[in-house]
């Protein structure tokens, strides 16, 4: 960040790994980032989401609680008064880690004890299982939530 001359805020979490669960510590880790843009100005976040990451949020939410719902490329935040968007949303996570072995980028993985064994990891192993019969299952799973999911993201254009 220094040599980018880029601000470097850090947010503490409040986890502890007695209660640790992804639900929580994904909206908390939400609400670090956005109390760091507004402490920085910004008025967007980049989220790293992939098409993978797309699909599974579509097949947990369809498989637990019956709604069409995936993740928007672009979605306001009326509450928390930013915008976050997702410029990897229609890219592979496989087209990702290849460019980011290409270029030398460093991989950053999980390191949550939870993360190793969590809903999106299980959904994760049943798209393989469902590419196994249908080859392209991950990215046809994830266009239906691009084109038909995730009204209930929106309320007359913005997030509610």
């Amino acid at each position: 960040c220094d040599k980018l001359d880029i601000q470097l805020i850090v947010k503490e979490s409040e986890q502890k790994l007695e209660t640790l669960e992804c639900y929580g510590c994904s909206r908390e880790r939400r609400k670090l980032l956005f109390e760091g843009a507004h402490e920085m100005g910004a008025k967007a976040v980049a989220f790293g989401h992939h098409r993978d990451d797309n699909a599974q949020t579509l097949l947990m939410n369809m498989l637990k609680k019956g709604e069409l719902c995936g993740l928007l490329p672009k979605l306001e935040m009326v509450h928390y008064g930013v915008e976050i968007i997702r410029p990897l949303i229609y890219i592979s996570e496989v087209d990702v880690k290849e460019f980011a072995k290409q270029y030398g980028f460093l991989r950053i993985s999980c390191q949550c004890p939870v993360g190793q064994n969590s809903m999106r990891k299980k959904v994760d192993m049943l798209l393989d299982e469902m590419t196994e019969l249908f080859p392209e299952a991950r990215g046809n799973v994830s266009l239906a939530s691009l084109n038909y999911g995730s009204d209930k993201a929106r309320k007359n254009g913005k997030s509610i």
